[in-house]
């Protein structure tokens, strides 16, 4: 059954955060990890239904990597580092053809599972095509990406959401969060780079939308700001004066690193997430904290563009 509690409309904290899990997890996991996630995610949606195969003998997998029975349909996943057209299409040519003299009689749909956040390339997509029409009637060739699973995930129930995602962080954590919760993230992202010159700037509250920023995302920036203050007060009072601002520069220097190399805002949004240390499955307690972080900085420091009309400090 789907889940009745989340809706595209009006996304809540908890959604907005499983949200950037999922995203993260597909950026981020490859090879045998990404097929790993999938079938997890598959069992979890088809829990009486979905099989997942693994190789076995001097056979292998026979060419599938999971079977749906009621949809008579074989999954194969492919995640490679890097989507490169002519060794994708050679996969996809031998991966068919593998799969077709062992499992055609129990099957109507072959899917190709790939990890290409952004889609595949033209050529692969292409042949995909190609394939299908090159097929009977009753046999149908497709491709499911970042929208197909994700798709499939949020049709789980919350409960199954918090055990496949992790638990997402409360409001009542976020009320709760003390500077001992706050203390550990912000020293540990301090660390990883060395304190520099830089210009602390305010943040004007149309910087969301200045940015093009997901709902999602942008429910997650207004959930940590609950508790933004806190970071303030703990960054005052703290023993070394220079915190606040070596943090600050961390992110700035991080954000720049991420904007040379994607141009996704909500990407960006999940790799400096991950970068303050999130997605810590079971331990919701910290990703409040690590929210509060996020959302204090991007405030208060030039992570993510300020709007064009926004005078600089």
């Amino acid at each position: 059954m789907a889940s009745q509690f989340i809706t595209e409309e009006s996304p809540t904290p908890q959604r907005a955060y499983w949200e950037a899990v999922f995203r993260a997890r597909f950026l981020e996991l490859r090879g045998t990890a990404f097929q790993d996630f999938f079938s997890e995610l598959m069992e979890f949606r088809f829990p009486d239904d979905f099989q997942r195969i693994l190789p076995w003998g001097r056979h292998g997998d026979r060419k599938s990597d999971g079977y749906l029975g009621s949809q008579r349909t074989v999954f194969q996943v492919y995640a490679p580092a890097e989507m490169a057209a002519k060794e994708t299409i050679k996969k996809i040519d031998a991966d068919f053809a593998g799969c077709l003299p062992y499992w055609e009689e129990y099957f109507h749909t072959w899917t190709f599972v790939h990890n290409s956040y952004h889609g595949l390339p033209a050529d692969v997509f292409h042949r995909l095509q190609e394939l299908d029409a090159e097929q009977k009637l009753n046999l149908q060739v497709k491709q499911w990406g970042f929208p197909e699973l994700r798709n499939v995930c949020f049709e789980l129930e919350e409960t199954d959401l918090a055990a496949f995602l992790g638990s997402a962080p409360t409001p009542q954590m976020m009320v709760d969060l003390g500077y001992e919760e706050i203390q550990p993230v912000i020293e540990a992202v301090a660390r990883q780079r060395p304190a520099a010159d830089a210009e602390v700037l305010p943040v004007p509250q149309d910087k969301i939308n200045a940015n093009g920023l997901s709902p999602d995302v942008a429910e997650l920036l207004k959930f940590g700001m609950i508790r933004s203050q806190a970071v303030r007060k703990f960054l005052a009072r703290h023993y070394d004066a220079t915190l606040g601002d070596a943090t600050a520069e961390t992110f700035r220097m991080k954000y720049q690193e991420l904007q040379a190399t994607m141009n996704d805002p909500d990407g960006i949004f999940t790799a400096l997430w991950r970068f303050t240390g999130g997605d810590q499955k079971g331990l919701a307690e910290r990703e409040a904290a690590v929210l509060a972080v996020l959302a204090y900085f991007f405030e208060e420091c030039d992570i993510f563009e300020r709007p064009a009309d926004a005078p600089a400090n």
